[in-house]
């Protein structure tokens, strides 16, 4: 009796263990494309660099330092009042207005970018294993089909071998169907081996061992529902394609940074004050001796070299003729709508 308890056992144990493998191995589409954004070296390069884009914000933008100084007169100079013997001075200065503003609006562009390429290296990854994913499901469907023609065929083969052994039909019949069945299993073999040919370039893809199999879970694929409003389908391309985004982004930054170039050119101004401490007269006492100097200070900063600024507009200019390559990117669009 408790015998047979551990033979049930051991069966219940080895049947859970066999579900819960078969699940396992199992693989939905998603569960790809997670194990190649988390192996993807170069993914993991582009989100440091947009975590690095982020921490930009905070470093510009802001007015600059201001200036202290200190200074002691190794030769004093007399004044009627007395002797000048420490001068103490600060200066701020401000760029011309939206100028800090602008140098924001260059970095936060600039991180978009770096995000963007993120979703054109994931469009990059999913692209490939989605081929290959469904290349595998219908070599799949194709084996099911020859395995029910199999079952059908040993059926009609058993069918045969009864007709022969009364005299109802000759063997022929029966080689006939044999060869049939032969065949159909050279067909599943050929298709077993064109499988591995679409596992391989997903395993690559997934940083991982070229041997491993795909094992399809077919209760997670769906037909998908076309959109067949060519002009909708259009509009969508232009404004979610990453690759089109990602080439507009790289125009905004241009544009920001021509924004940033036009308004550093404007003056920069200053205020300040300097401080000046006056030693009293000892041979004489004049009216306020030894009184202090304050002097208010301003300053204004005038960019006279034109010419370093307009090549850093121009520079930026050239990527506007990125433009066209969205054009011809669209252009082949409609030419495949028209097809």
């Amino acid at each position: 009796m408790k015998n047979k308890f551990i033979q049930k056992l051991i069966i219940l144990i080895l049947f859970c263990t066999f579900f819960i493998i078969k699940n396992v191995q199992a693989q939905s589409i998603d569960s790809l494309y997670q194990i190649a954004l988390k192996n993807n070296l170069e993914l993991k390069i582009l989100e440091q660099q947009y975590q690095a884009a982020l921490l930009k914000e905070p470093q510009v933008g802001n007015l600059p330092d201001p200036e202290f100084s200190v200074g002691f007169f190794a030769l004093q100079a007399e004044t009627r009042l007395g002797p000048q013997w420490i001068k103490v001075g600060g200066m701020q200065m401000f760029p011309w207005k939206k100028f800090r503003q602008s140098q924001k609006d260059v970095v936060i562009a600039m991180a978009k970018v770096e995000y963007q390429k993120i979703e054109v290296l994931k469009l990059n990854l999913f692209y490939p294993i989605a081929k290959n994913y469904f290349k595998i499901y219908e070599i799949i469907q194709k084996k099911n089909i020859i395995k029910d023609n199999i079952t059908q065929l040993k059926s009609l083969e058993q069918l045969a071998l009864a007709k022969v052994e009364i005299g109802k039909t000759s063997a022929a019949d029966v080689l006939k169907i044999q060869l049939q069945i032969e065949e159909a299993k050279n067909k599943i073999q050929l298709l077993e081996n064109n499988q591995k040919k679409f596992e391989v370039p997903i395993n690559q893809i997934l940083n991982r061992d070229l041997n491993i199999a795909i094992n399809i879970n077919e209760n997670n694929i769906s037909l998908a529902q076309l959109n067949l409003n060519k002009n909708q389908l259009k509009d969508e391309l232009k404004n979610n394609y990453p690759i089109i985004q990602l080439i507009q982004l790289e125009q905004d930054v241009a544009k920001q940074n021509i924004n940033a170039i036009q308004l550093s050119q404007k003056p920069t101004f200053g205020v300040g004050l300097d401080y000046v401490m006056v030693s009293p007269r000892k041979d004489a006492n004049p009216a306020r001796n030894g009184r202090d100097i304050l002097m208010p200070m301003a300053k204004v900063k005038i960019p006279i070299n034109k010419n370093k600024y307009k090549a850093q507009e121009q520079e930026q200019g050239f990527k506007f003729g990125r433009k066209k390559i969205i054009v011809k990117i669209m252009a082949l669009i409609e030419t495949a709508f028209i097809e």
